[in-house]
């Protein structure tokens, strides 16, 4: 039986590292499966940091690098060791295309 919505705000809250993977494991059930009683239970699990605080570390971290080269991958590996924060890669992804809209097309077509 997978939790109520209460338990799984609590855990979210918990820890801002805490990911949909992690839970499911946890849990002993599938990301899709979990994804599933997400929304059958209304809940909806967010990055505790935020779109501001990822945009402001990533625009602190990468002031000296060519941001044409930063994927997501890099920037979220960055977030992580330089500041802790552990976001979304949506929220990279986004802030990425803010930050340099022509390169994030050029790279996405490489």
């Amino acid at each position: 039986k997978l939790p109520p919505l209460e338990v799984l705000e609590a855990v979210w809250a918990e820890d801002s590292r805490t990911t949909i993977a992690f839970v499911a494991t946890q849990l002993g059930v599938s990301a899709n499966t979990l994804r599933r009683h997400f929304r059958s239970v209304g809940f909806v699990p967010v990055d505790p940091h935020g779109e501001e605080v990822v945009e402001e570390a990533l625009r602190e971290l990468l002031a000296e690098v060519d941001c044409s080269k930063v994927g997501v991958p890099f920037a979220l590996a960055l977030l992580q060791s330089e500041r802790g924060i552990c976001a979304r890669p949506a929220h990279v992804h986004r802030v990425l295309c803010k930050r340099d809209p022509e390169g994030h097309r050029t790279r996405r077509q490489e």
